[in-house]
């Protein structure tokens, strides 16, 4: 089946979903957001670089510097403080860096990639980001997993999109999915300092939407989405080298009219750059999503 995608972004000014042309990091110093096809030289070392779409020939400013989001995609999840095992364990052990104990519900479930879950009664907060979760059910048995990101259930994460760049499946489905960089669009070099120092990240996450994409300011905007797979919010987009895999298909849900997607969003980011040593240019690259159809 064939598969056909949107890309899109929101556009705050204009209240709209526009379509990107072009990933701009420059001087957030620019005093009109929209201004048309400005670029400005960036000095390492002396300013923050700010995080730009272009959509044909009006720039948008998106983030003025290069932190790594924390909630880009889901406000819930952790990585295990020690190994469990589903169907023996009575704990569960996280490190959470996105929030407080209160972030959490009281009661509920966290889910695992291996699609296996963990039913808890209560969570308590251990300092320093160490929570655990008191057992009170399991959907797997005797399945030991350790260092892998749990995140919260019933598949259920928040959704801020407002500084992503989002694929939308509209038509189809898509397999062996893989966000990477390349140096160029013959998608095979990565001979680009900013590529191959791993200078080049992004958060990712890949979701079914629950509804209809609204402006993602609003308080309609703050919505629901069901996980496919496991998020990453700080992935090297490095050609074959390192990349974002997407675990399953890419489908377009055609049944269901309130659900959209599948989508898979992104933030870009540089990292690293005021140590880099890099001569003073522009770096051109591209990020690319890969896909296989029938």
């Amino acid at each position: 089946m064939a598969a056909t995608l949107v890309t899109q972004f929101w556009n705050h000014d204009a209240s709209t979903w526009d379509s990107p042309a072009k990933i701009v990091f420059t001087s957030p110093n620019i005093d009109d957001l929209s201004a048309a096809g400005t670029r400005s030289h960036v000095l390492p070392e002396l300013m923050d670089i700010a995080l730009w779409y272009e959509s044909v020939s009006t720039m948008y400013r998106k983030t003025i510097s290069q932190t790594t989001p924390d909630n880009i995609m889901f406000q819930r999840y952790g990585e295990l403080h020690t190994s469990y095992i589903f169907g023996t364990s009575t704990t569960m052990d996280l490190y959470d860096s996105t929030g407080p104990v209160s972030d959490w519900q009281p009661s509920g479930q966290v889910r695992h990639i291996s699609a296996n879950s963990m039913t808890y009664s209560s969570v308590s907060d251990l300092g320093s980001g160490h929570f655990q979760f008191t057992h009170s059910a399991d959907s797997g048995t005797n399945t030991a997993v350790s260092g892998t990101k749990i995140f919260l259930a019933q598949n259920y994460c928040d959704v801020p999109l407002t500084d992503c760049i989002m694929y939308e499946m509209t038509l189809g489905e898509a397999y062996n999915a893989y966000l990477t960089a390349w140096d160029d669009d013959t998608h095979t070099t990565t001979d680009n300092p900013v590529i191959s120092g791993s200078h080049y990240r992004a958060a990712v996450s890949v979701f079914y939407l629950t509804g209809t994409k609204q402006d993602p300011y609003s308080a309609e905007g703050t919505t629901y989405g069901t996980l496919v797979g496991t998020p990453d919010e700080d992935v090297i987009l490095y050609g074959n080298t390192s990349k974002y895999t997407v675990s399953g298909t890419l489908r377009y849900n055609a049944i269901d009219p309130s659900v959209t997607g599948a989508i898979l969003a992104f933030r870009p980011m540089l990292y690293g750059m005021d140590s880099a040593g890099l001569p003073f240019g522009s770096y051109d690259f591209i990020t690319t999503l890969h896909f296989q159809y029938t």
